[in-house]
C-alpha cells in the first residue's frame, strides 16, 4: 500500500493531534521521523519534520479534513449567559467589579491562608456607576456561614499558634546544640569565631557535620575557612588539593 505525505510538523505532539483527527474520520494515518525528531528536535528541519502519511487513495480526503479546522461545540452562548448575570442591570455593560468591601474581605482571607468568597456580593458598573447586589445561587446562607466560621477559625488558630511558634524559636535558639573545638574539645556555640580556650579559629558549622571529628589529629587547617584537614584524606588532582568545604587551595607537605 503506497503512502503519501499530506502534512509536515515540526514536533510530534502537533502531528499526533492531526493524526487522531484523521483516524476519527476513518482514515488510517502514520507518522514518519516521529522518534528521530522526538529525540533531537533541532534536526526537525533537516529531515523535513514529522511527516503525516496516509494511503494514496485517501490522500485527497485527508487533505480536505486537514484544511478545514474541526468544529468545536458552541460554548459562547453559555459563557455569555454566565457573564450576563454579572452585567449591569441598568446599562447592560459588562465592565463591572466587586464592591470594595468584598475585595478587602477576600484579600484578608487569603492572608490568613483560608480563601473565602464571603462578602456583601455587591457590584459596581464601571460605565454608569450603578451599584447592585447579586448573591450566586450556590452561595446560600449555609455556605456563607461556613465561610465565616472557617475564616474566624483560621484567625483564632493563628492567634493561638503564634505564641507557640515564638516560644519554640526562642527555645531552639537558646538551646542550640553546642559544638566542640576540634583542637581542644572545649564546647562553644555556633557563630563564635575562635575558641576561648586554645584560640584556634572555628570553621563553618557545616564542616562539623561533614568533616570534623573531635579529638582527631589534623595536619593543618584551610587558610580560607579554617577547616582542619588530614593529608591522607586528600589525593592529588590537576587543580591541586582543594578544601572539601570552600574548595580553597591547601598547602600539603
Amino acid at each position: 500500500m503506497p503512502l503519501v505525505t499530506v502534512a509536515r510538523f515540526t514536533d510530534p505532539p502537533a502531528a499526533h493531534v492531526i493524526r487522531a483527527l484523521l483516524e476519527a474520520n476513518g482514515i488510517d494515518a502514520y507518522l514518519r521521523n516521529e522518534f528521530y525528531v522526538g529525540m533531537d528536535w533541532l534536526h526537525s528541519q533537516a529531515v523535513g519534520g514529522v511527516e503525516l502519511q496516509v494511503a494514496a487513495e485517501q490522500a485527497a480526503q485527508a487533505e480536505a479534513i486537514i484544511a478545514e479546522p474541526p468544529r468545536l461545540p458552541d460554548l459562547v452562548g453559555e459563557f455569555e449567559g454566565a457573564s450576563d448575570a454579572v452585567g449591569c442591570p441598568v446599562c447592560d455593560g459588562d465592565e463591572t467589579e466587586p464592591d470594595g468591601w468584598d475585595r478587602r474581605v477576600r484579600a484578608a482571607s487569603l492572608g490568613l491562608g483560608i480563601p473565602a468568597a464571603i462578602g456583601a456580593y455587591r457590584y459596581r458598573c464601571l460605565g454608569c456607576g450603578h451599584r447592585w447586589r447579586r448573591v450566586p445561587p450556590h452561595r446560600g446562607l449555609r455556605a456563607r456561614l461556613r465561610d465565616v466560621v472557617s475564616v474566624l477559625g483560621g484567625f483564632l488558630l493563628t492567634l493561638l499558634l503564634t505564641p507557640l511558634w515564638i516560644v519554640a524559636g526562642l527555645l531552639g535558639s537558646g538551646s542550640a546544640a553546642q559544638l566542640e573545638c576540634w583542637a581542644c574539645g572545649v564546647p562553644f556555640r555556633e557563630g563564635e569565631p575562635s575558641c576561648a580556650e586554645c584560640g584556634v579559629f572555628h570553621p563553618p558549622a557545616i564542616a562539623f557535620s561533614r568533616v570534623i571529628e573531635v579529638g582527631r589529629p589534623y595536619d593543618g587547617i584551610c587558610p580560607e575557612c579554617h577547616t582542619p584537614y588530614v593529608q591522607a584524606d586528600y589525593v592529588g588532582s590537576p587543580l591541586g588539593w582543594r578544601c572539601s568545604i570552600c574548595r580553597g587551595p591547601l598547602s600539603l607537605i
